[in-house]
């Protein structure tokens, strides 16, 4: 990865884990919740933190972002 690169990293306000990961269960889809591995605290549905993570990046960014998202098949790292 350049230097220069947009990087997305998940904090957990709860117990501040930086990076946070992401637990989502095995069959998740949109309406799926996502919890910090650490804390459990709740971060949202996938759909929704998948669509926050899109804003603010650069169309390129966040065409391969959503191309990278839409192949996971587990948890966001």
């Amino acid at each position: 990865m350049a230097d220069n690169a947009e990087k997305l990293v998940f904090v957990c306000e709860n117990c501040g884990a930086e990076p946070a990961v992401l637990s989502v269960p095995d069959d998740f889809h949109t309406e799926s919740r996502a919890t910090c591995k650490d804390c459990g605290v709740e971060f949202g549905p996938i759909g929704k933190i998948r669509e926050l993570a899109l804003e603010g990046t650069s169309e390129e960014i966040a065409v391969s972002l959503k191309e990278q998202m839409n192949k996971l098949t587990v948890k966001f790292v």
